[in-house]
């Protein structure tokens, strides 16, 4: 693997950001200490997907946590900084200015 200090689900969830980004309802996708992180507007059951549009339980090995935001958690829409990968996202979060 790359750096020492990135740990894998960093890796993976970089790795697979567009293709999840894809999903019905997913804003963002990020990493958490040792899982990926997709965080969906609203959490649908199984049963009312079609083929395909269900996110997996891991992706290389590493579970997949799906988090529903409510309106008042997110402000629901894409933005230029959620449609970035989650390393350059990282890296806008530090650099707020006042």
């Amino acid at each position: 693997m790359g750096n020492p200090a990135v740990k894998p689900s960093e890796e993976a969830a970089e790795r697979h950001h567009e293709a999840l980004k894809k999903f019905p309802n997913v804003l963002n996708v990020s990493a958490g200490a040792d899982r990926i992180v997709v965080f969906v507007s609203k959490k649908l059951d199984k049963a009312s997907l079609k083929e395909g549009e269900a996110l997996p339980e891991s992706i290389e090995g590493i579970p997949v946590d799906v988090v529903e935001l409510s309106t008042k958690d997110f402000v629901l829409g894409r933005t230029s900084a959620s449609e970035k990968s989650p390393r350059i996202q990282r890296r806008l979060a530090g650099g707020v200015r006042r």
